[in-house]
């Protein structure tokens, strides 16, 4: 089976035990996994991830002595990539299941600090709502900012097919502003994708980010909507 090492290995993991679980005779199971991930409508990426984990560790739970050892290894192996992203990416947003505490359990994933938009084009003047994930530090700043958006960025324009980014980095433009915290409004930010997975790591090299826009960061929605006409 497939090796569950980064974050961009769980989609392929998941199909993968999608049909390892049909050819077992887990057909349920196989098609729950399958219409959550091809035929639930979902506002963002986390929110997937967070039905999944919650999918799979029923599946872990109810199935785990009937579940072949390589299933049950496999399982275990999604489901420890998955809760090793939220406590990465949403490190204040994970509780515990009150009927199963030792089990991840959703999430208080619709936090949003900010909202990105350029009033400048980019093709990013429809508002996308931001959670601040963690400062990072490059090679010349200490103030990097990553940030989670929804809607994301339409990866086809970066050659990246059907994959769009909802990770970013932002910085500010302006000498004396700052993003920890923002103290004026709106903040004028670069805007960067990320050119590598995200594993946690607390430093990014330029060539591991490429630029994509100038943009601002407005404290609502009405803010972002009215400044850049979107």
């Amino acid at each position: 089976m497939i090796e569950v090492r980064t974050y961009e290995d769980v989609y392929p993991a998941m199909e993968e035990l999608i049909d390892e679980l049909r050819s077992a005779g887990f057909d349920e199971s196989a098609t729950i996994l399958s219409h959550r991930m091809h035929k639930v409508a979902r506002t963002s990426g986390s929110e997937l991830w967070a039905e999944l984990v919650r999918v799979l560790s029923d599946l872990e739970a109810t199935e785990d002595s009937r579940l072949s050892p390589p299933l049950v290894s496999q399982v275990r192996a999604v489901l420890a990539k998955m809760r090793e992203w939220f406590a990465t990416f949403y490190p204040r947003g994970l509780d515990r299941d009150e009927d199963h505490p030792e089990r991840l359990s959703p999430y208080h994933l619709n936090r949003v600090d900010f909202y990105l938009a350029s009033s400048e084009g980019y093709g990013m003047r429809t508002p996308r709502a931001c959670t601040a994930l963690k400062r990072l530090h490059g090679e010349k700043r200490e103030d990097l900012l990553l940030l989670n958006i929804d809607p994301p960025i339409i990866g086809q324009r970066f050659g990246l097919g059907e994959r769009n980014i909802d990770h970013v980095i932002v910085a500010t433009r302006f000498e004396g502003d700052s993003l920890f915290p923002i103290a004026r409004w709106p903040a004028h930010v670069h805007v960067a994708r990320l050119l590598v997975a995200y594993e946690g790591q607390e430093a990014i090299g330029r060539d591991e980010m490429e630029s994509v826009a100038l943009a601002e960061l407005y404290p609502t929605e009405e803010a972002a909507y009215g400044a850049s006409g979107g």
